[in-house]
């Protein structure tokens, strides 16, 4: 990309933050937020391309099949009522005896799915993390899984037990990578990049970068040749496992995102915000680009990138922010699609409280709550009665009920359920 920099992109920048979690594209007052595409994972089985993004607070399950894209499956979060919020934090793929699975973060769970069939993803297996970690990140690497957390880097077996950790720690997806063998751990934090070393458990190289402490950077450690490709505010980088810096690509944009790549391959590719661009690997020569901030949508902005080899060659996955697109080897588009679920999630903790706490039959009750989801069907039930109510648009609610009859005084509750979140809060009520 050999244009001006300019100021502009850092402007758009601010307002499309990048963060481990997502981004959101703002709308004006009395428009709906939408929620963008940041980051994802993608694996080749089966002939067809498969791609898994977490950025809609849920899994989404994509094919690429015959150069068209297709959403096949969505697959909603774990209910937990002790949990900050319901999401999907990330999710990995991993072939294993023919089959392929998706591992995925879901803050205190974490989860294995068969999408073998990814028309209908099936639950394997999910544990829960009794130590208050959060999960909020899975790589893949060997024979082993790992889950990224607040906490701990902790190493798994194919059945989700526990068989090592570390303290190494993110709160974005990708900002923790394995080497292709597992003997190292890549952690970018605070500016920062430090390699580990699995066996010894210590730090034998640290670099500071230009990097942004809020947002996501992925580094791609090529199995070939051992170097390391890391994209910051300045440019592409390609580092010996040392940290020394070999090599400088200057892109012309103000934010570095993800560096991706396939084993075997000759190119190295990396998103900056403004577009995605193709490298040689040995000479960081460019070969080719794609500017995306309007292409093949308005309000794009690159951020997260998977390489993924097929019979065919390349295939590149770029989430664009305002929507997810797919190139082949030579960065021609293939297909997109767009973003366009409202951000519906919960803004608070579930609260629900009463302007009383007893009554006698018959008597009224003005009940309040909040938590939910924005515009949730909701389902009030006291004792044999139902009621059926919305959320509003910060997902409260506030209704007049009447105290059912009953044979005798009766201790109960007030149960309201969430139809989407699976949310649901209880408070106690005495029936005189």
């Amino acid at each position: 990309m050999k244009l001006a920099k300019k100021n502009f992109f850092w402007f758009v920048a601010l307002f499309l933050l990048v963060s481990g979690l997502g981004v959101f594209i703002f709308a004006q007052p009395g428009q709906s937020r939408i929620r963008a595409y940041s980051h994802g994972k993608a694996a080749y089985y089966n002939g067809q391309v498969v791609i898994v993004t977490t950025n809609m607070s849920y899994a989404e399950f994509f094919v690429l099949e015959n150069g068209y894209l297709r959403r096949t499956a969505v697959i909603q979060p774990q209910p937990d009522r002790w949990s900050r919020e319901l999401n999907f934090f990330d999710a990995d793929f991993n072939v294993e005896n023919g089959r392929l699975y998706a591992y995925t973060a879901e803050g205190r769970y974490f989860s294995k799915y068969d999408v073998s069939n990814p028309d209908n993803p099936i639950l394997v297996k999910s544990v829960k993390d009794n130590s208050w970690d959060w999960f909020t990140g899975v790589e893949i690497f060997g024979r082993y899984v790992a889950t990224v957390s607040n906490k701990w880097t902790k190493i798994y077996n194919y059945d989700l037990m526990v068989i090592d950790a570390y303290e190494v720690k993110s709160p974005h997806p990708d900002n923790v990578k394995f080497s292709p063998n597992g003997d190292q751990i890549f952690q970018i934090a605070d500016g920062q990049l430090k390699i580990y070393n699995r066996r010894d458990r210590q730090v034998t190289a640290a670099r500071d970068f230009l990097l942004e402490d809020y947002q996501k950077n992925a580094i791609y450690n090529d199995s070939l040749n051992g170097a390391l490709y890391l994209v910051d505010n300045e440019g592409l980088k390609k580092l010996s496992l040392d940290g020394r810096i070999d090599k400088i690509f200057y892109h012309t944009s103000n934010l570095g995102y993800d560096a991706a790549g396939t084993a075997g391959s000759p190119y190295v590719y990396f998103s900056d915000g403004i577009g995605v661009v193709k490298m040689n690997k040995n000479t960081m020569e460019p070969v080719a680009w794609e500017y995306t901030t309007t292409a093949p949508l308005d309000n794009g902005w690159a951020a997260g990138l998977e390489a993924v080899m097929t019979d065919q060659g390349e295939i590149i996955v770029l989430f664009n922010s305002s929507c997810l697109a797919v190139y082949d080897g030579n960065l021609r588009l293939l297909d997109y699609f767009a973003s366009s679920e409202e951000d519906l999630r919960p803004a608070e903790g579930l609260f629900l409280k009463t302007d009383k706490n007893r009554s006698a039959a018959g008597g009224q009750i003005f009940l309040r709550g909040g938590g939910f989801g924005i515009r949730e069907p909701l389902t009030i039930k006291f004792e044999s009665s139902i009621t059926k109510i919305y959320s509003d648009e910060q997902g409260r609610f506030n209704e007049i009920i009447t105290v059912p009859v009953v044979e005798k005084p009766l201790a109960t509750e007030i149960k309201v359920s969430g139809a989407d979140s699976r949310l649901h809060y209880s408070l106690g009520f005495f029936i005189e």
